[in-house]
């Protein structure tokens, strides 16, 4: 599922990865500048990670027109609600 953030070649997305367990959230950027602007946030990587307090995954996808910023919650069961 992906959602719109009000900026054009900008929006956050949900994925639930089954086989591995996996529930990633991400902020995918597309479009003619997309390298641009997640090379400009990736130079704030330390700050960004350090006032949210975790890892972020960092991909530029450069076999594609995007890049994107992940986090993944491991270990867990799509399923199970109480997870």
């Amino acid at each position: 599922m992906t959602y719109p953030i009000g900026r054009s070649g900008f929006n956050l997305g949900a994925v639930m990865i089954r086989p591995k367990k996996q529930i990633q959230a991400e902020l995918h950027i597309s479009g003619d500048y997309a390298k641009s602007f997640f090379g400009l946030l990736r130079q704030q990587k330390e700050t960004v990670e350090q006032e949210l307090g975790y890892w972020l995954e960092w991909e530029e996808l450069t076999s594609r027109q995007g890049s994107r910023i992940s986090v993944y919650l491991n270990d867990v069961d799509p399923e199970d609600e109480s997870d």
